[in-house]
């Protein structure tokens, strides 16, 4: 499960060019369970730090204790808290089930409305102005994945991405 939800971060924070522009939807969050964006997630309490990627070390995935693996009929396997530079960024949930997948999907439309449908995949996706939420389902496998993220830390990282490859560019060679 390790690599899953470093891949989950990957995705998170480097593909940013699937983005949609963002549009309204009701409720939108400004963060997750009671954490906002951009928070310092080593000062929160029962953070335990599970994961830093391979790939990016400004990456790492948190535990919350006592978090509710449950989110209206939907039970959860795990919910990972993702920080980029001490900045809480995003949030991985993972669930496993067609009834997981249909409880989180009903949750999820009655909190925040109808979300944009892939023709492709079974993907609900919400593109706000300050939240992001993908819900994945895979009917072969069934599992599934809710993430949540916040728009501004992402354009953050990948700025600093960009920065860091135009001084690679500009020194390294």
């Amino acid at each position: 499960m390790k690599m899953t939800v470093l891949s989950f971060c990957l995705i998170l924070f480097v593909n940013s060019a699937y983005a949609e522009m963002p549009y309204d939807y009701p409720n939108q969050p400004n963060g997750f369970r009671n954490i906002l964006w951009g928070e310092n997630l080593t000062k929160i309490k029962g953070m335990k730090k599970m994961d830093v990627s391979d790939e990016d070390s400004d990456i790492v995935t948190y535990a919350r204790d006592q978090d509710a693996l449950q989110i209206g009929a939907a039970k959860l396997d795990f919910i990972r808290y993702v920080a980029w530079k001490n900045k809480f960024s995003g949030v991985i949930i993972a669930f496993k089930g067609y009834a997981n997948h249909e409880g989180l999907k009903a949750s999820l439309l009655e909190k925040f409305g109808k979300g944009k449908k892939h023709d492709y995949k079974n993907s609900l996706e919400w593109y706000g102005k300050d939240t992001t939420i993908i819900l994945d389902y895979n009917d072969v496998t069934r599992e599934g994945s809710l993430m949540f993220y916040g728009n501004k830390i992402r354009a953050e990282a990948d700025e600093y991405r960009k920065e860091k490859a135009k001084e690679g560019a500009e020194k390294g060679f």
